[in-house]
């Protein structure tokens, strides 16, 4: 069953620490030209500016440009609105698309205070979406973000120009709590890299239904889906099972911490007792990179599809086949694998073709 809805890409440009900027645009280009809709890119203290990035790309490329995700901890509301609607002056009218959550269990709370996740986000966005439409606003409107960021009480502040595209919201996140503020607060979902397990588990349909619920909504139009779908292409089999191993370690730890079970974990191939493992070591204070060397390739393959072109080939018809999959708006392609240039030509040339 071929998938009819927009096909994107994402750059993990903290796992591709190698790429420096100009090479991005020029992998950027280069998705363009294979006729890839979006480039999503992630957002990580300590690595290449998220907004730098896509700057940078909108400068030189026809392309839609996303955070997936983007962590409102990091960012004061009134800097954010600034930086979203001065983006949309270089994308010649296309969407900037801001997938927003709360960020890594794994790590952002080991470097910045996260309270009230939820608050946080559904505040951010709220006071976002009334600067960005010139609204002048009152700091004490917002009792998180003004206590958090430091903002006077008292204080007020309007926008001094306006965006130039649309700029959407999409809910980083799955969960109860996630589908209600996306429902309430955003223009969608993008259902982020543990869209695979979540699929092989059979509990998309569950995270739908939390998102469009059967009683009446102020909405005017259902909230829009795009999922992440992750995938390591490389005609190496090793370095494609390699390449994702810290990314998996993490995708673990936050299924644990948001509730799949033992039986869940055993349903797409892990076994629980290496789910331990790694949570225990990140309980321990294991880095990413330390917590990878207990991934197994039964871990990558349950969160991952990974190896050569035909097993890409194989893993995806699988995945666009199902009923879950079709409701997307769009399917972002996300971590690539270790060499993005040849994932991304493998991606466009030999997989998608054959689906």
């Amino acid at each position: 069953m071929t998938f009819n809805g927009e096909l994107g890409l994402q750059f993990t440009i903290h796992i591709a620490n190698q790429y420096k900027v100009p090479q991005i645009i020029e992998l950027a280009e280069l998705s363009a030209g294979e006729n890839f809709s979006q480039i999503w890119v992630n957002d990580n203290l300590g690595y290449r500016n998220l907004y730098v990035v896509l700057a940078a790309i909108a400068t030189k490329v026809p392309i839609k440009i996303g955070t997936a995700v983007t962590v409102p901890f990091y960012r004061n509301p009134i800097d954010f609105a600034d930086i979203l609607a001065s983006l949309t002056e270089l994308t010649d009218g296309r969407e900037v698309s801001v997938g927003i959550g709360r960020g890594s269990i794994a790590q952002t709370g080991k470097e910045v205070s996260t309270p009230s996740p939820y608050s946080m986000l559904s505040e951010t966005v709220t006071c976002v979406n009334q600067l960005l439409n010139g609204t002048k606003i009152n700091f004490s409107d917002y009792p998180l973000l003004t206590s958090y960021f430091n903002l006077q009480e008292k204080g007020k502040m309007q926008m001094r120009f306006s965006p130039q595209a649309p700029i959407k919201f999409y809910l980083g996140g799955y969960g109860d709590m996630a589908m209600e503020v996306a429902r309430k607060y955003m223009d969608g979902v993008l259902l982020g890299g543990m869209y695979l397990p979540l699929l092989r588990a059979g509990k998309i349909n569950e995270l739908y239904a939390k998102l469009n619920p059967k009683e009446p909504s102020d909405r005017d139009v259902d909230p829009l889906l795009l999922a992440e779908i992750n995938v390591s292409v490389d005609p190496d089999h090793k370095a494609a099972m390699e390449f994702p191993k810290p990314y998996v370690a993490h995708a673990l730890m936050t299924l644990k911490k948001t509730g799949f079970s033992d039986s869940d974990f055993q349903s797409v191939g892990v076994k629980p007792e290496n789910v331990i493992k790694i949570y225990d070591a990140f309980n321990e204070g294991a880095t990413i990179q330390e917590a990878a060397k207990l991934v197994t390739e039964e871990m990558v393959n349950a969160t991952f599809i990974a190896g050569d072109a035909d097993a890409c080939i194989e893993g995806l018809a699988q995945c666009f086949n199902s009923p879950e999959t079709q409701q997307l708006k769009q399917v972002v392609l996300a971590k690539l694998g270790p060499d993005y240039s040849q994932s991304i030509k493998t991606l466009s040339q030999d997989v998608l073709p054959s689906l």
